[in-house]
């Protein structure tokens, strides 16, 4: 009798043998289907690692099988089961190919394009792997089969996840040099080992000597590749290319074609000009102009692969795919449909830690001869047949026997229970009467086991349903030797008589070691739990946000962490992993590829009529008299308020009605909060809503907020909106104008301006008395937010209109905000002299009108001022006096604002642990108070202060910190500040090119808003940049335009750092007097920022000893003499 694997597999012929085990052709014998099996040699798949665990290797090995097992994928062979045999042997089962052949053997007279359409197939294979975090490790001619023109890559019985061990148990001659030195496989040497297949494909033979492993090893580390094999394939042009334009081949080993020549770095830049940028700078490649040609051949492509030092190869097998696409002039699919079902359907198991133990300990006592049964619930989609996907690995690990049952809507009597006893009774120890018992579940047992059987006579329905039980009772108690895992899928719709076998066995559970595992959807299926009493319920949530990133990461990559596609997956789905593999399968096929999500604009929805009939079902069984109230619940919000509900309906008991809700899966209670269970089932009942019942319903829902609580404003957002909804206009007006001002006050700018551009929509029917008062303080209010959205114009025209109104109505409190909010907008536009005059005018005003509040913000905002032209001594007491009036009246946000100033003013004076003190102080102060906007500001400028310290690692981190939260709250001006920050820090680390792309970024950025101050200051750095890399010309044409800026705006703190630039520049032209005279200017002078002082005094020391031993040196002018600043600018401003 041929030999048989857990009695399920049958073995034939012996396919393949080698280190890693044995291939054998074999029968399934419940699916009669033939398949590969290979059983994996355990000493031989042992780590290198003498101590290493024999039940760790056993998980390890089960974690690959179950990798394996996970993937799907159109060029790599498919493993359907795994396991241990009954001597714990590993084994997996796979297809079988039919006559394949190891893609070397493959004629050498197939064309070009041939061989190169069957590489890019193992390149999508690699692809594959490698986004799911998998090394191959043994990528070998043997190890990539071709059958029927397809590639089918295989043997992963030494592959391992990108974060495994640094040990190598491949090939030898597909090793890539750095694996054999002891370092870790990746990616590059899964592409090395590729490179060397490609070039045996092309060249006819392998690289290197093979015969030798001594010799073979040595020309892997250090012998070149011979290329000349290869040469004959770039007789033709590049398919690509015109043959008008090609160009005539060149012999690559002539010495002039390998001469290390580079591009000059050209940093000239139009200032008139405007250039859109990406959200990061990249770094462009210094290419070899003489090499292009060769680095877009085939010869260039596997030379690239081949390199020994793996960071000179290609990182990733797209980019090969890319290149090796345009040899044979194809645009070569990323990704197939058949590419992109294997992402979707083979997503990495992710946010059940928790439940996982638990279900991992009922494995435990039940291996110690205690069995039980557990019921997993769970709405549809919410990933409960996940979960037990991962307990069944578990427990093929611990020596389990894993049985699976589904039940089906329209399935036969026992359908549930036919999977499992279809693989159990394959070794059963059963005479014929007792099996024939299993033929209601089994009908073809005869087939299945081949012999026929005897039965008994005939029995009566109850009779043959007790036999029936008694003998899949008996069955389990044969499983003594083995503990068995029965997973029973579905069981919402299992028939009266599975659920009664169900039941049956259940009782002797407590005394063998079974463990059955059972599933149902507990929105289909009311209190299912009361049926097994003495079962475990385990109730499955759906992903947290966290989790629901992590897991779209694993079918689409990187695109999962772009924030406009994580909140449309987060809101679309809201962790129901169905309807997360739905919507990314819509996106995808709307985008073209999984990759390409969030690349385009992504839909405000992605279902439409496939959900609603969903939520339409999900509504209807919800009794009629609880839907009156829960329309109203609908109306208040996806959380439900029960203080708000009691109030609306005091006759109604609402504990009977929650649970009644729940149990038609409308509404489920997370962390002691009741909810809709979808925010689509609540959208649902709203939809439904005819314009009289909406009116009356939202008017219930604000009354009852109002009558409940007394903290409105935190409320005015929900007012404004369920009053608009009701049709009271006024009552809406009300709260919109405090939803604007709540919203502006914890840094939703954009929210802010729709509310108060909503608010003026709503006053223009008033009359124009009433009309102009709620004008003036709306507009006000809107250009404030308006201004931090650095939206300048719009801010300023709507400041203008209500200084005109003030006028006419003698609001001098509205004129004195309207001023103050211009000065500061001037500010930040770098117009100090302007701001000065505004803000001036508005401290008056405010003093007039006694109102402290203003007072202070005007006060810090003339400090800032101050310290920007230098006046620190003018800016220590206005910062000061602002500072102690927001501490009089506790306004928090307010003193964080003049500490933050402080600070900086601090870190001019060259005060840096005062500093660091006053910016920490702002930040606590901003986040007690909820102000995103100032928090993001201070941690800009301790990123600042950071830098001078010489920490440019921290000072980074606080940079990128602050960048992510103003581009999130839309405070570009802030966003060109961070940039210009970072462009500063890789300049003073002489990454001269990614430098010049913060620079130039932050340059769009300022110019497109005005800021006068920004765009003189990058500008300057411009400047220091073209110095830096050389390009005096450009260096100095960038510092006369920051000087005549900085002057223009009275900036003379950046106008001194500017003529510290032209002191070097003067210097390296030779003009060490004109160096000098400038330098000591810049020490003098009061308003010279410290940390330009102090480059100021040690670039004049090294020049002074530099020509002490020079006497024919020009002799210094004395510091009496030198020339007033004004006029040193504007000389310098004149020169050619």
């Amino acid at each position: 009798m041929p030999k048989t694997i857990n009695a399920r597999y049958q073995l034939a012929q012996v396919l393949g043998q080698g280190g890693m085990g044995i291939v054998y052709e074999a029968t399934d014998r419940l699916t009669k289907q033939a398949i590969a099996l290979k059983q994996v040699q355990v000493k031989n798949h042992l780590s290198l690692e003498d101590d290493f665990d024999i039940s760790d290797h056993r998980l390890a090995i089960s974690r690959e099988f179950q990798t394996l097992a996970s993937l799907r994928h159109p060029n790599i062979i498919s493993v359907f089961d795994y396991g241990f045999t009954e001597e714990n042997a590993p084994f997996f089962t796979m297809d079988l190919l039919q006559e394949p052949q190891p893609i070397s053997v493959i004629p050498a007279h197939q064309s070009l394009e041939d061989k190169v359409q069957l590489l890019l197939q193992v390149l999508q294979a690699l692809a594959y792997l490698h986004r799911r975090g998998i090394i191959h490790r043994d990528i070998k001619p043997t190890n990539i089969l071709v059958c029927d023109g397809r590639v089918k890559v295989l043997d992963f019985g030494i592959a391992a996840t990108g974060d495994g061990g640094e040990e190598y148990a491949g090939t030898i001659a597909y090793a890539a040099p750095e694996v054999l030195v002891g370092k870790r496989a990746s990616e590059a040497s899964d592409l090395y080992a590729f490179g060397v297949i490609a070039y045996e494909l092309f060249a006819g033979h392998h690289p290197f000597n093979t015969r030798s492993t001594r010799e073979l090893i040595s020309d892997i580390l250090v012998t070149p590749i011979d290329l000349t094999p290869l040469l004959s394939y770039e007789t033709k042009p590049l398919a690509n290319q015109s043959q008008d334009n090609q160009e005539p081949a060149k012999d690559a080993t002539k010495e002039e074609e390998i001469s290390t020549n580079t591009k000059t770095i050209d940093l000239s830049f139009d200032l008139n000009s405007t250039v859109a940028f990406d959200d990061l700078p990249t770094m462009p490649e210094i290419v070899l102009l003489s090499t292009e040609a060769f680095q877009l051949s085939l010869t260039g492509i596997i030379s690239k692969l081949l390199s020994k030092d793996y960071k000179d190869r290609y990182q990733e097998a797209k980019q090969v795919i890319h290149d090796l696409s345009r040899i044979i002039g194809n645009n070569f699919p990323f990704e197939t449909q058949a590419m992109r079902e294997s992402f979707l359907q083979a997503a990495s198991f992710i946010g059940r830690d928790a439940e996982l133990t638990t279900l991992l300990s009922a494995l435990t006592a039940t291996k110690a001869g205690s069995g039980t049964l557990w019921l997993v619930s769970g709405e549809s989609g919410v990933g409960k047949s996940r979960l037990l996907q991962e307990v069944r690995i578990h427990a093929l690990v611990q020596g389990f026997t894993a049985v699976i049952g589904q039940s089906e809507t329209e399935g036969a009597p026992y359908q549930i229970w036919r999977g499992p006893l279809r693989q159990l009774v394959l070794d059963a120890e059963l005479n014929d009467s007792d099996l024939y018992a299993l033929k209601p579940i089994l009908p073809d047992i005869e087939d299945l086991l081949e012999r026929p059987l005897n039965g008994l006579a005939e029995l009566n329905p109850e009779q043959a349903q007790q036999r029936l039980f008694a003998v899949f009772a008996a069955l389990l108690h044969q499983r003594t030797k083995k503990p068995l895992l029965i997973i029973l899928e579905d069981l919402q719709w299992a028939s009266s008589e599975s659920l009664a076998l169900l039941t049956y066995l259940q009782q002797s559970l407590p005394n063998l070691p079974v463990l059955i595992i059972g599933s149902y959807r507990n929105d289909e299926t009311v209190h299912f739990e009361d049926l097994f009493e003495q079962a475990e319920v385990l109730k499955l949530d759906r992903l947290k946000p966290e989790a629901i990133v992590e897991l779209s990461i694993s079918m689409i990559g990187a695109a999962a962490t772009k924030p406009q596609v994580r909140e449309l997956l987060q809101k679309e789905t809201e962790g129901n992993v169905y309807f997360l593999v739905e919507v990314i399968r819509a996106l995808a096929e709307e985008a073209g590829r999984l990759d390409l999500i969030g690349s385009t604009p992504l839909p405000e929805q992605v279902f439409t009529g496939g959900v609603k009939s969903i939520v339409r079902r999900r509504l209807d069984r919800v009794a009629e008299s609880m839907y009156p109230l829960l329309k109203v619940a609908a109306a208040l919000g996806r959380e439900l308020d029960l203080s708000l509900l009691r109030s609306i309906a005091s006759d109604i008991n609402l504990e009977p009605w929650l649970l009644s809700c729940a149990d038609a899966g409308v509404l489920e209670i997370q962390e002691n909060q009741w909810r809709f269970a979808h925010h689509k089932l609540r959208e649902g009942i709203i939809s439904a809503f005819t314009p009289e019942e909406e009116k009356r319903i939202y008017q219930q829902a604000a009354q009852a907020i109002e009558a409940v609580y007394v903290d409105l404003e935190n409320h005015a957002a929900a007012l404004a909106y369920h009053w608009g909804q009701a049709g009271d206009k006024t009552k809406e007006l009300q709260f919109t104008i405090l939803a604007g001002e709540q919203t502006y006050r914890v840094s939703d700018n954009l929210g802010a301006v729709a509310y108060f551009s909503r608010a003026l929509d709503l006053v223009a029917p008033l009359n124009p008395a009433e009309q102009a008062d709620r004008q003036l303080l709306i507009k006000v209010q809107m250009a404030k937010a308006l201004g931090r959205l650095s939206r300048y114009d719009e801010a300023i025209q709507l400041l203008q209109e209500c200084m005109d109104l003030s006028k006419e109505t003698g609001k001098q409190a509205i004129r004195a905000e309207a001023v103050s909010t211009l000065g500061r907008i001037a500010i930040q536009q770098g117009d100090y002299l302007e701001a000065t005059d505004h803000l001036l005018e508005s401290l008056s005003l405010f003093r007039q009108l006694q109102e402290k509040r203003g007072l202070a913000d005007t006060l810090v905002s003339l400090g800032q001022s101050a310290l920007y032209q230098g006046d620190y001594k003018g800016a220590t007491q206005h910062l000061n006096e602002g500072l102690a009036l927001f501490r009089e009246l506790g306004h928090q946000s307010g003193a964080a604002y003049a500490l933050s100033s402080l600070g900086m003013l601090k870190a001019s004076q060259d005060l840096l642990p005062e500093a660091i003190r006053d910016l920490q102080e702002s930040i606590l102060l901003y986040q007690a108070a909820g102000n995103r906007n100032g928090t993001a500001g201070a941690s800009m400028n301790l990123g600042m202060i950071t830098d001078l310290r010489g920490d440019h690692e921290l000072a980074s981190e606080h940079y990128m910190r602050s960048l992510s939260q103003f581009r999130e709250l839309g405070d570009q001006s802030s966003v060109a500040a961070c940039l210009n920050n970072l462009g500063f820090i890789a300049l003073n680390q002489q990454k001269y090119v990614s430098a010049q792309a913060y620079f130039l970024q932050s340059l769009h950025i300022t110019q497109q808003l005005n800021d006068q101050w920004g765009t003189a200051n990058i500008v300057a750095n411009l400047g220091k940049l073209s110095f830096e890399s050389a390009d005096l010309p450009a260096a100095k044409k960038y510092f006369k335009q920051a000087l005549q800026s900085a002057k223009d705006i009275g900036a003379l703190p950046l106008l001194l750092e500017v003529l510290e630039g032209f002191a070097r520049l003067k210097a390296r032209e030779g003009d060490m007097q004109m160096a000098v005279a400038l330098l000591r200017l810049i020490i003098n002078h009061p308003a010279t920022d410290a940390e330009v002082q102090v480059a100021a005094q040690e670039f004049l020391i090294a020049l002074l000893k530099n020509e002490a031993a020079d006497t024919a040196t020009t002799p210094m002018l004395p510091q009496e003499k030198l020339e007033p600043l004004d006029i040193v600018v504007n000389k310098l401003l004149e020169s050619k």
